[in-house]
């Protein structure tokens, strides 16, 4: 049960003094949820909605707007939007605690015993749609980071999740060694994930990262990314930094030092020393 579910059932009980907006062209009312699902419908197109919605109302009528892509509220899209100037304040919708998971399982219908329930709210730390899918699928308890319709199940959960950084992921209540490890695993599949711009701004996993590099970073971790195992050797790294054949000129600390450096601006990914080798970009 997300968001969605919890505001159509409180504007049923309410009545037309309140109203969830969907879509295009609909009628406003006194107060107003717009539930635009960010996700489906797309970043840009969502925002500029919320604008035009906005912009059309009156000083009596107040919203609060559904963000199922938490990842944006960092990004320049948003923070240029009509919607960020004027937010009064945010709310965080977070998972359900032990006894709202326990709740949620009886309503289910599903006979758990309370070991059960405990660990099943352990490993899935409240996510209702994982909280639903361990409660019908008990005997796959033993085999879950390698279930198939589980991570299919969870693919477009795990996509906003993998884009949403630590601090936002903390807020909502998203852990758990389960969650961490479908995730994990999900990025995998998907590969390291880096995209760097001019003006020397980067993108992990589809998420802008608030350093810039400087010119000399950018052009080690393009390297990295561009080589066929995401790999440099100190050769490579000592050519790139210093000029071709400078490696010995150049200490391994000093080579370590600007790879360290490196390091501390990503957040997604890691760069793992290879001893008398080099140094290997991997996820983290």
């Amino acid at each position: 049960m997300g968001m969605s579910y919890f505001i159509k059932k409180y504007v049923e009980k309410i009545g037309n003094r309140v109203s969830r907006i969907v879509g295009e062209g609909e009628e406003l009312s006194d107060f107003n949820f717009l539930d635009l699902d960010f996700d489906k419908r797309g970043v840009e197109e969502s925002l500029k909605l919320v604008d035009e919605y906005m912009k059309k109302a009156n000083l009596k009528q107040k919203f609060a707007v559904v963000v199922n892509t938490p990842y944006i509220l960092d990004s320049r899209k948003y923070k240029d939007s009509y919607l960020s100037s004027h937010v009064y304040d945010k709310w965080t919708m977070r998972t359900h605690d032990r006894s709202e998971t326990h709740d949620f399982i009886e309503g289910l219908g599903v006979g758990l015993s309370n070991k059960d329930v405990d660990k099943l709210f352990e490993m899935s730390k409240g996510l209702s749609r994982l909280v639903k899918y361990l409660a019908v699928n008990r005997e796959r308890w033993g085999s879950l980071e390698s279930d198939k319709e589980l991570l299919r199940i969870m693919d477009k959960t795990l996509e906003v999740f993998s884009k949403t950084g630590d601090i936002w992921l903390k807020k909502m209540g998203v852990g758990g060694k389960l969650m961490e490890n479908l995730l994990k695993k999900r990025v995998e599949e998907k590969g390291v994930d880096i995209k760097i711009e001019r003006d020397l701004s980067f993108f992990e996993l589809g998420v802008k990262q608030f350093d810039r590099l400087t010119n000399m970073e950018a052009v080690l971790l393009k390297a990295l990314v561009a080589s066929n195992d995401l790999l440099l050797t100190r050769d490579e790294i000592a050519d790139l930094k210093w000029g071709n054949e400078s490696y010995e000129d150049y200490s391994d600390q000093a080579i370590g030092k600007a790879m360290r450096r490196l390091e501390k601006k990503l957040n997604k990914h890691k760069l793992v020393a290879i001893p008398k080798v080099g140094y290997k970009l991997e996820l983290k």
